[in-house]
């Protein structure tokens, strides 16, 4: 059927069937290139700033605790009113970036699993800096205090209030890292996705491709032929008549014609 178009409509359909090709396998590129770009922009834009606010809460959370526990040292020492202000001062800093890193994750997309850790790491977190404030308040009394019997019972409630947010320290970290590892889990993911899209579109071009060629060259041979068969036939048309056949046409002679009545009448 193809061979019996025309060459032109044989041409036409090369080029249609080139043109094709060339629109599957940008097809095929450029979806692998959407699904690499919205993997890189989970990763970029939504898991690592994710991961960097909650390392900042984390690490700030046990600032505090370590600004708080600075003071223990200085328990015996009743002239130490300016290493308690330091370490209202590193409680104070530790705060400062804790706020940083919720002001950089809050913003952020959720995952559903992710919406879920973070609220119930909102009920603990509350929970623990409610105690964490008590034991604020008693450095802020021991910073103001000079009597050496008034800071004995400080120190005494500062250690209950302590270990009372001990529990809630643990509880509200060990989520918080639930999160960080849910977020890693999920970058991970959008790593294979994004290795995955990108094999599957080379395979799909280098197919595509092959095919493409395949057809290309069929479609060109079955064009040759058609061309070269033709020719042959015009060839055929054009030739020379055989030279017996010339002969004969110039020893041709047309017949005589017959005698008229009146001449075979005189006879």
């Amino acid at each position: 059927m193809f061979s019996n178009l025309r060459i032109k409509w044989q041409l036409a359909s090369l080029a249609g069937v080139m043109l094709v090709a060339l629109l599957v396998v940008g097809i095929c590129g450029y979806t692998g290139i959407a699904k690499v770009g919205k993997a890189m922009n989970e990763i970029g834009v939504v898991r690592l700033p994710s991961i960097q606010g909650l390392l900042l809460i984390s690490e700030g959370q046990t600032a505090v605790a370590a600004g708080t526990l600075s003071a223990a040292i200085y328990e015996n020492d009743y002239q130490a009113q300016d290493k308690f202000r330091e370490a209202q001062q590193l409680r104070a800093r530790a705060w400062a970036g804790i706020d940083a890193g919720r002001k950089l994750y809050e913003p952020l997309p959720q995952t559903p699993d992710e919406t879920r850790l973070w609220q119930r790491f909102q009920g603990e977190w509350s929970a623990w800096k409610g105690a964490d404030d008590k034991v604020g308040s008693v450095l802020t009394a021991l910073a103001g205090n000079r009597d050496e019997q008034v800071q004995r019972t400080l120190f005494a409630d500062f250690y209950r209030e302590y270990l009372a947010s001990r529990a809630l320290f643990a509880r509200a970290e060990a989520t918080l890292n639930e999160i960080i590892a849910l977020n890693n889990k999920v970058a991970q993911a959008s790593v294979q996705d994004g290795d995955a899209a990108v094999t599957r579109s080379e395979i799909l071009m280098v197919v595509l491709a092959l095919l493409a060629a395949v057809v290309g060259v069929g479609c060109s041979a079955l064009i040759a032929r058609a061309i070269t068969r033709r020719s042959r036939m015009r060839s055929r048309w054009r030739r020379p008549w055989p030279p017996e056949t010339s002969a004969v046409a110039l020893q041709y002679r047309p017949p005589k014609k017959p005698a008229s009545c009146s001449r075979r009448c005189r006879t």
